[in-house]
């Protein structure tokens, strides 16, 4: 994922943006079943739904948040905005996969 999105900052044809940010949405979309996979095996059963609930109320405050950060971001510089994506992402699959 991250490395489609810092090539997402890259490139300028509109074909291979939206080939791109195809390849985006797919890999984004790729992790999901596994997290609630994990969620269903490591949460009690009695707190699924909570947990459940939670990862999706957290999902959707990330969207609403990098929504507005973005904005501000690309006032500065679109491909600043995609690298930042990518760093984190990146930090993020060290924490979760080290």
């Amino acid at each position: 994922t991250a490395v489609a999105v810092a090539v997402l900052g890259f490139v300028t044809h509109p074909v291979a943006i939206a080939g791109v940010a195809a390849v985006v949405g797919f890999v984004n979309s790729a992790a999901r079943p596994a997290v609630q996979a994990m969620l269903a095996d490591l949460v009690p059963p009695e707190d699924r739904v909570r947990a459940f609930a939670l990862n999706y109320w957290a999902i959707n405050l990330g969207f609403a948040v990098s929504s507005v950060l973005a904005g501000f971001v690309a006032e500065y510089s679109y491909l600043a905005g995609f690298l930042g994506d990518a760093t984190l992402t990146m930090a993020c699959a060290i924490v979760v996969f080290l």
